[in-house]
């Protein structure tokens, strides 16, 4: 049991937040601990059950701060259990998914440093039956800071209409790897998010380790921090003390939304609760356990083939908090099944966020946002300032006037062909939009040259135009730009939509597309089962939100021959049409 002995704490707490002499003298004599939840300060208290009162009787959440190595708030609310009403408390046990691959990194640098890995080390070296890649060769290093190009496996058993809840486990998941002939790029030429690079990374440490990875995090990781209730759910019929059950909202109603089946470790299925989350990031502020080294391995970005810092380390993006110079943050938020989650840490200010909730409906940015101003609105109010004033950036742009001709070459419609995602700019009411959904209303925009415009409201953000106006280019503070090309769109007929109707085989996910025309759109069945249904867009380019896009390919006779699917997890996979028409 906790009790605060130190008067001196006690005074300034009563000075900063104004804490009745009653109260201190309480907290003298009370221990502060409650059924598993820790009594703070009222005024913040206070504001905390305001952000998180939705939860009342609903699926919960748990959320910690932790600040110059000091647990400076944390508390469940809600339900873990609603069969039962079971309260969400700092003991609760969620599936905490990708804040997994923290860990996982943390055992390949511990792996590194016993000379059982070399960063540099060929995938081939430990699976000799993965392919030569024409892309080029594919090294740990790629795995670890997600520039490898590996298709994600979460794609591919979309792609082959399989449910993410099914039985895969690890095993499965290689052999899926395996059968990939291709990757999606040069590998270290970019940096794209893929599942499958931290699956893989598990299968080396067990390989490597002589245990299976479940075994080798806890004993080199969970056991010496003390984290007794955390763990890499390799198994299905695990007992699990104290877990909590995800939902998801449905027409007002809760329903189950809590995947079982699946084993697959390395990207995901961290088993933690809030108190264990706290102890693994006090030891990121002071290298306890871990050691400094280690810790710095894990908060520093990976580089690319041409030199430039990639913005993901070990297991965690590197990134400055809403692009403010010195407010530098490592993050990875979870989303699986209804349970969503984050690990947000101010590495100069040492204070980090911990949200696990079991509720489909938590938007952890969302929350976020609420609940740095409670406990960082000066560090952040000083880092604008000092960013403003040595960088000189404004809040505002300087706009220019065009004429009404000038002004009509920004409008049209782009598309990005690295994951096919649509964006417009409009001209509305006389004042330009940049709309990244044709429903919504879209962000005004400032003219500031003849060829470039800025977010009215974020002038950071700028959309600057190329080609004669065929290209736009989307960035933040000149980085990271995102290159879109413009298209008009397309409607067919019904019968010029038969033209694109046939079968069509991949070898890679070993499946069989139908493809058949619906209502002025595309669906693609698998058995007869409908996989998707997709939109033309643009001439042979067909589109789905979450599928990507399809392009047809023709022979010199205008028959069709094939089509590839690109997105952000496939480049260019291709599709031959069958020979034989029969499935």
């Amino acid at each position: 049991m906790t009790t605060i002995r130190n008067n001196e704490i006690c005074k300034r707490m009563k000075n900063k937040y104004m804490i009745p002499s009653q109260v201190i003298i309480l907290l003298l004599f009370f221990p502060i601990w409650i059924d598993g939840q820790e009594n703070f300060p009222e005024p913040i208290q206070q504001q905390m059950d305001s952000i998180f009162s939705n939860y009342e009787n609903n699926p919960g959440c748990a959320v910690a701060v932790v600040k110059n190595g000091k647990t400076v708030f944390q508390r469940g609310y809600g339900l873990a259990n609603l069969e039962y009403d079971i309260p969400v408390s700092t003991k609760t046990v969620f599936d905490a998914n990708a804040m997994a691959k923290q860990v996982t990194a943390a055992c390949v640098f511990k792996l590194v440093k016993s000379g059982k890995i070399k960063l540099d080390d060929s995938v081939t070296k430990f699976f000799p039956e993965f392919p030569t890649y024409p892309e080029g060769k594919l090294m740990v290093k790629n795995l670890l800071y997600q520039t490898s190009g590996l298709r994600s496996y979460l794609a591919i058993l979309f792609s082959q209409n399989r449910y993410f809840g099914d039985q895969v486990n690890n095993d499965d998941v290689l052999h899926m790897l395996k059968k990939q002939r291709n990757l999606n790029f040069k590998p270290g030429s970019r940096q794209d998010l893929s599942n499958s690079n931290y699956v893989l990374l598990a299968n080396i440490i067990a390989k490597v380790s002589g245990q299976t990875f479940a075994e080798y995090a806890k004993e080199k990781i969970f056991d010496p921090l003390n984290m007794t209730h955390t763990f890499f759910a390799d198994s299905q019929n695990k007992v699990i003390k104290n877990r909590a059950i995800a939902y998801q909202e449905v027409e007002g109603n809760f329903l189950v939304d809590h995947y079982f089946n699946s084993t697959v470790v390395g990207d995901g299925a961290l088993l933690t609760n809030l108190e264990d989350m706290v102890k693994w990031t006090k030891s990121l502020s002071t290298g306890a356990v871990l050691g400094n080294s280690l810790v710095s391995q894990l908060i520093t970005s990976g580089t690319l083939n041409s030199g430039l810092a990639a913005n993901y380390a070990g297991g965690l993006f590197v990134q400055d908090h809403y692009d403010i110079e010195g407010l530098t943050t490592v993050r990875h938020s979870g989303d699986w099944a209804g349970f969503r989650s984050l690990f947000y840490k101010f590495l100069n200010e040492d204070t980090a966020f911990i949200i696990l909730s079991n509720n489909a409906s938590t938007n952890v940015w969302a929350l976020l946002d609420q609940l740095t101003p409670v406990f960082l609105a000066d560090e952040i109010a000083e880092a604008q300032r000092l960013a403003a004033s040595n960088t000189g950036v404004s809040t505002t742009a300087i706009e220019i006037k065009l004429d009404k001709k000038e002004v009509q070459k920004f409008t049209g419609n782009f598309f990005n062909t690295i994951d096919g995602n649509l964006r417009s700019v409009e001209l509305l009411d006389g004042k330009l939009h940049y709309k990244r959904d044709p429903n919504s209303p879209g962000s005004p925009l400032t003219v500031t040259s003849s060829d470039e415009l800025v977010f009215e409201a974020l002038p950071i953000v700028k959309l600057s135009f190329g080609q004669a106006y065929k290209t736009m280019t989307f960035s933040v503070n000149n980085q990271n730009p995102i290159l879109f090309h413009r298209y008009q769109n397309i409607v067919y007929t019904q019968k010029e939509l038969k033209e694109y109707e046939n079968n069509f085989y991949n070898e890679d996910l070993e499946v069989i597309y139908q493809v058949k025309s619906k209502d002025g759109q595309l669906q693609i069945l698998i058995e007869g089962k409908e996989l998707v249904v997709l939109t033309p867009f643009t001439k042979d380019r067909f589109r789905e939100e979450h599928f990507g896009y399809l392009t047809f390919k023709k022979d010199q006779k205008g028959n069709i021959t094939s089509f590839s699917r690109t997105d952000n997890t496939f480049t260019n996979l291709v599709f031959q049409v069958l020979k034989s028409n029969t499935l």
